[in-house]
């Protein structure tokens, strides 16, 4: 498993491109992969990542203000 979300993670910053974003891992209340932008950005590339975040079917976590989804989430068969 730990294999599997070394390699989500990878797959999820070569989604984002060049965007400048942090992927990384909470397992405070589950194992979530967690998105996050880590600096701010203009307006343009802001709509890219939040249009980006929902076609990978990320959630918005309001109080953390970052996008997650649970690991191994969508790979199940």
């Amino acid at each position: 498993m730990e294999g599997d979300v070394e390699g989500e993670i990878r797959r999820l910053r070569d989604e984002f491109g060049n965007l400048p974003v942090e992927v990384s891992v909470d397992e405070s209340d589950e194992t979530r992969i967690v998105v996050r932008l880590k600096r701010r950005v203009g307006a343009e590339a802001f709509q890219r990542y939040v249009a980006t975040c929902k076609r990978l079917g990320l959630k918005f976590d309001r109080e953390r203000k970052c996008w997650w989804k649970r690991v191994g989430a969508g790979q199940e068969r």
